[in-house]
C-alpha cells in the first residue's frame, strides 16, 4: 500500500519499510501429479526462499513446520526461522506450535504477536497484539460448533498439564494485556483531551493577553486624545480670559477717559470772607451742643441746627436747610449764631482749591486707624473739588474695612448718600458714595 501511495492505516509517526523483494509461501501446495504431501509442498517452497532471500527481503510463512509430527515439525519451524533472520530477511510467519510460541518469547530478535479472536462470535477481531501468543482455542471453537460436551471434556482430559497451564496462563495474559490496552488507551484519550485543553487554554491565554494589551493601547490613546482635547481647552481658555481681559481694560480705559472728559477744571482761587479772626476758638465741649442750638462746622459757610444730645463717640445730628446729616464735635469751629469767621475789612485773603485727589481711594489692605482718616481727608478734598460722586476702594476680605467705611459715610456731613458700586466697577468691593459739593 505504501509503495503503491495508498494512505496506510497506522500511528502518526509509524515507519513503513521498503522491500526489494517479497516471498510467501501461503496455502496448501500437495500435488497428486508430483507425488507431493503438504509437508512435502511446503517444504519445496520454503527450500527455494531459503536460496533466494537475502537482506532487504521480506518473508511471509503460513503454518511453518505443520503438516507433520507436531514435536519435529516444530524444531524445523525453529531452525528455518533462525536461518532466514541470519540471513537477513524480514519474516513473518503463522504457528500453532507452543514451541515456536516460547521460541519467540525467549529470542532477542523474535517477537510473539497475535490476532484476537471472539469466542462468543466465534469470529477473529482483527485486533493485533503484540507480545502476547495467540491460543490455538480448538476446544473452544469446536465447543462453539457444536461438538458434543462429552468429547470436549474428553479431549481436554487428554491434555498434559503443562499444555493445559500454557493455555490458562496465555487466557490470564490475554485478559491482562487486553486490561492494560484499554487503561493505555483511556489515558491516551485523556492525555489527548488535556493537550487539547492545554492548547485551548495557551490560545485562551494568549487571546487575552492580545486583548489586554489592545485595551491597554486603547485607553492610553484615549487619554492622550482627552489630554490634548483638554491641552486645546486650556489654550482657548486662556485666549478668551486674555481676550476677555483686554475687552474689560479697554472698557474701564474708555470709562476713565469718558469720566477725565466729564471732570471740570479746578474753580480758580476764590476769596474768603473779608474778615477772619485772630486764633480760631477751641472745639465746643459737649455740653456746649444742645439740641435747637446753632452750630457752624469746618467748611460750611451756613450755621446748622443741633437735633440732639452728642453720643459717647462725639457723634450728633444737624439740619442744614432741607439737609440732615451726622457730625462730630471736632468739626464744629463755633456754636451760636455767629459765625466763625469775622468780616475783615480791607482785606481779601487768597486759599488755593485743595489738590485733586481724582475720583477714588483705595484703602484695601490697611488697618482701620489707618485707613479712615484717609477716607475723610479724601471726601473732604473731593467735595471741595466739585466731585459729586467718589469711589471708595476697601475690598471685600472679611467686610470689616467695608462696615467701618460705611459707619463712617453714615456719620459724615458731606455724604448725602451711598451705595453698592456695580460688577463693572468692582460690585461688593467698592461703594459708591455721593457729596456735597462746596
Amino acid at each position: 500500500m505504501a509503495r503503491a501511495g495508498v494512505p496506510v492505516p497506522a500511528r502518526v509517526g509509524s515507519q513503513v519499510p521498503v522491500y526489494e523483494r517479497i516471498f510467501a509461501d501461503i496455502g496448501d501446495e500437495q500435488s497428486i501429479e508430483q507425488s507431493l504431501s503438504t509437508f512435502s509442498g511446503h517444504m519445496t517452497a520454503v527450500i527455494d526462499i531459503i536460496e533466494r532471500a537475502h537482506a532487504g527481503s521480506l518473508v511471509l510463512l503460513d503454518e511453518v513446520g505443520a503438516g507433520t509430527d507436531p514435536t519435529e515439525g516444530a524444531a524445523l519451524g525453529i531452525a528455518i526461522v533462525d536461518r532466514l533472520i541470519n540471513q537477513g530477511a524480514s519474516l513473518i510467519a503463522t504457528t500453532h506450535h507452543s514451541e515456536l510460541k516460547v521460541y519467540a518469547h525467549r529470542t532477542p530478535r523474535v517477537t510473539n504477536a497475535s490476532v484476537e479472536f471472539d469466542l462468543n462470535t466465534l469470529r477473529p477481531t482483527y485486533r493485533l497484539s503484540i507480545g502476547l501468543p495467540g491460543q490455538s482455542n480448538a476446544l473452544a471453537i469446536a465447543s462453539g460448533l457444536g461438538m458434543p460436551s462429552d468429547v470436549i471434556e474428553a479431549a481436554r482430559g487428554t491434555l498434559s498439564t503443562e499444555e493445559r497451564d500454557f493455555e490458562s496462563l496465555l487466557g490470564d495474559l490475554r485478559a491482562q494485556l487486553t486490561t492494560a490496552e484499554e487503561r493505555s488507551t483511556r489515558a491516551e484519550i485523556a492525555a489527548g483531551e488535556a493537550e487539547a485543553l492545554r492548547a485551548d487554554l495557551q490560545r485562551r491565554s494568549a487571546d487575552l493577553v492580545a486583548e489586554t494589551t489592545h485595551i491597554r493601547e486603547e485607553a492610553r490613546a484615549r487619554v492622550r486624545r482627552e489630554l490634548k482635547d483638554v491641552e486645546r481647552l486650556l489654550e482657548r481658555t486662556k485666549r478668551d480670559v486674555e481676550a476677555a481681559r483686554l475687552d474689560q481694560a479697554r472698557a474701564d480705559y474708555e470709562r476713565a477717559t469718558k469720566a477725565t472728559e466729564r471732570i471740570q477744571e479746578p474753580p480758580p482761587p476764590r476769596p474768603v470772607l473779608d474778615d477772619l479772626p485772630p486764633i480760631l476758638a477751641r472745639p465746643p465741649k459737649t455740653h456746649e451742643v444742645r439740641p435747637g442750638g446753632l452750630v457752624w462746622l469746618r467748611g460750611m459757610t451756613t450755621a446748622g441746627e443741633v437735633l440732639g444730645e452728642p453720643d459717647e463717640h462725639g457723634v450728633f445730628s444737624v439740619q442744614f436747610g432741607s439737609i440732615r446729616t451726622n457730625a462730630r464735635l471736632e468739626q464744629v469751629e463755633r456754636t451760636g449764631d455767629q459765625p466763625p469767621i469775622a468780616r475783615m475789612r480791607d482785606t481779601t485773603i487768597l486759599v488755593s482749591t485743595p489738590p485733586d485727589v481724582g475720583m477714588s481711594i483705595e484703602v484695601r489692605g490697611q488697618r482701620l486707624d489707618e485707613a479712615l482718616p484717609k477716607v475723610e481727608e479724601f471726601l473732604d478734598h473731593a467735595s471741595r473739588n466739585g466731585r459729586g460722586r467718589v469711589l471708595l476702594i476697601h475690598g471685600k476680605g472679611t467686610g470689616a474695612m467695608r462696615r467701618a467705611v460705611r459707619e463712617l459715610l453714615d456719620r459724615h456731613p458731606l455724604v448725602t448718600s451711598y451705595e453698592t458700586a456695580d460688577r463693572t466697577e468692582g460690585g461688593d468691593g467698592v461703594t459708591v458714595a455721593f457729596l456735597e459739593t462746596v
